[in-house]
């Protein structure tokens, strides 16, 4: 019950990781205001979490419109009152190279990540101010730290949220307002899990796994878990921090993966590997 008294706003809330971040952050004594664009899936969550007594409404919510912002914003402070946390975890992603990507693919993805982030940060962080403090968790990626191709606008997108991370924690810091992120690594949520199982070669998934050093690949409950703590007292003295939740994947040199002497050497090491 580490966030016990926590008011929480999640963006993206009512799927994939952000799912789990909403049960994650009621099971640990927090309320939350679910602000997702998904109406079928945050009123599901909302009854899910609110089953024994509530902890969380949910809110139509585009975190690119300044007044869906504001609104779910306000809703929170009238029935929680102010949020001392939020989680940045909305997102949105078409893929494509470079020079092939779609300008409005383009304009969607940094919309969504980067201004959605900061309008966010923008309403929220004043009510965080007058409330002596509070922490921001925003979701970035392991893609803002390694590149991996066809994904031009999303790994911009990433990029620019670690970027602000680093800042707002800068600017805020003297308030009390502690701004980090998490960075996952691909991570198993339905939609992820279903593209697993039914549109990629099985030997290509087993050589994916076999590329963490965990050997295995991450879960929605693994970022949670990091969001949770970041959130929480327990990381009162972290701030300006982009936390791999990654399986250790990005430690490594593509050598270490692809070079077969390299290989060996890992599975003399580890011969289960």
């Amino acid at each position: 019950m580490r966030l016990e008294g926590k008011v929480a706003i999640i963006t993206g809330g009512a799927g994939g990781i952000g799912q789990a971040l909403t049960r994650r952050f009621v099971q640990e004594g927090a309320k939350v205001a679910v602000a997702d664009p998904l109406d079928e899936a945050g009123r599901a969550i909302e009854a899910e979490v609110n089953a024994e007594g509530k902890r969380a409404f949910f809110q139509h919510t585009d975190v690119t419109v300044a007044q869906h912002v504001e609104a779910v914003v306000a809703r929170t402070i009238e029935e929680f009152g102010p949020p001392t946390v939020l989680v940045n975890c909305a997102g949105w992603h078409r893929f494509g190279a470079a020079i092939h990507a779609v300008e409005e693919d383009f304009d969607r993805a940094l919309a969504v990540h980067v201004k959605g982030t900061w309008l966010m940060a923008k309403h929220v962080i004043p009510h965080m101010m007058r409330s002596g403090g509070g922490a921001i968790v925003n979701v970035s990626s392991m893609q803002a730290v390694v590149a991996i191709p066809g994904r031009v606008a999303y790994e911009a997108a990433k990029g620019g949220i670690s970027a602000m991370t680093r800042l707002l924690a800068l600017e805020y810091g003297p308030a009390k307002v502690r701004v980090n992120a998490v960075c996952p690594g691909v991570i198993m949520t339905p939609r992820s899990l279903r593209r697993h199982q039914h549109d990629f070669a099985a030997a290509d998934v087993q050589a994916r796994i076999e590329s963490y050093p965990l050997r295995r690949l991450g879960t929605p409950e693994d970022v949670a878990g990091a969001v949770a703590f970041l959130a929480s007292d327990d990381a009162s003295w972290i701030t300006g921090v982009n936390l791999l939740v990654d399986g250790g994947i990005t430690i490594q040199a593509t050598e270490a993966v692809t070079f077969g002497p390299l290989r060996q050497l890992w599975r003399e090491a580890v011969p289960q590997a």
